[in-house]
């Protein structure tokens, strides 16, 4: 298992990064940076903006780190896009091609494999912790009708060590991190437009007026999506404004 990260392992949890939140409420110290919160099942996991998370028990990482960034506060979806592109590789490595769905979903044809959920604590201008939650969907192999979901099982047609699979991650995890810590966002930009799915085609939003094609022109410094309509006209989103129609 990586060395650098103190692990805590548990089989049962309503929300590991519930669980990583109160952990930093009992402490002021920084002896939790690089804890990792691992639960075999969540009773209540949560993704992005208030959606739950569909896991089943042993099956698939679902792990929360708590990373300690000291980046500026104005600068906090580079975390956002250094987990996204840290899973991108982790699936390259497999030979397994993904894209990003702004803002941090992973699809492989364009089924979602992992969702990612970052609570960030601020003080002053800076980022105190960061707590990076991942369910990863390893082992599953059936998902509710509802969801348009894959896994690493599905994909390979073979099944995983799960917390073997937890020590690759990290891997591309901290290579990431490193580029963060030398503040290189320059890369981590780059890499995760070039992932992103929507920049190169016309795809179907849907917003609180109704449904347009769009592109994606960029992402703005606040993680806001600009797209590009047919006509030349640009929109601008914030999170939960827009979404994909797949």
């Amino acid at each position: 298992m990586n060395t650098n990260y103190k692990i805590i392992e548990l089989p049962e949890v309503d929300s590991t990064n519930n669980y990583a939140h109160n952990l930093l409420e009992a402490t002021s110290d920084s002896s939790l940076c690089n804890t990792i919160v691992l639960a075999d099942y969540q009773t209540a996991g949560r993704g992005a903006y208030q959606n739950s998370w569909e896991s089943k028990k042993n099956e698939n990482l679902t792990f929360s780190i708590i990373f300690c960034p000291q980046i500026e506060a104005k600068n906090q979806f580079i975390i956002s896009k250094m987990v996204s592109f840290s899973l991108i590789n982790y699936l390259k490595n497999l030979k397994i091609d993904a894209q990003i769905k702004w803002p941090n979903d992973i699809l492989v044809n364009k089924k979602k494999i992992a969702g990612i959920l970052i609570e960030n604590s601020i003080i002053g201008s800076k980022i105190s912790d960061s707590i990076i939650g991942i369910g990863f969907n390893i082992n599953q192999l059936e998902f509710g009708n509802e969801l348009n979901a894959t896994s690493l099982s599905l994909e390979k047609k073979v099944l995983f060590d799960v917390k073997k699979e937890l020590d690759v991650f990290l891997t591309f995890f901290d290579e990431l991190k490193f580029y963060c810590s030398e503040k290189n966002y320059n890369f981590i930009n780059l890499e995760y437009m070039n992932y992103l799915l929507g920049k190169d085609d016309y795809l179907r939003y849907r917003d609180s007026n109704g449904e347009f094609d769009a592109k994606i022109h960029e992402i703005d410094e606040f993680g806001r999506l600009i797209v590009k309509l047919k006509t030349g006209e640009q929109r601008k989103f914030g999170f939960k404004e827009v979404e994909l129609v797949l």
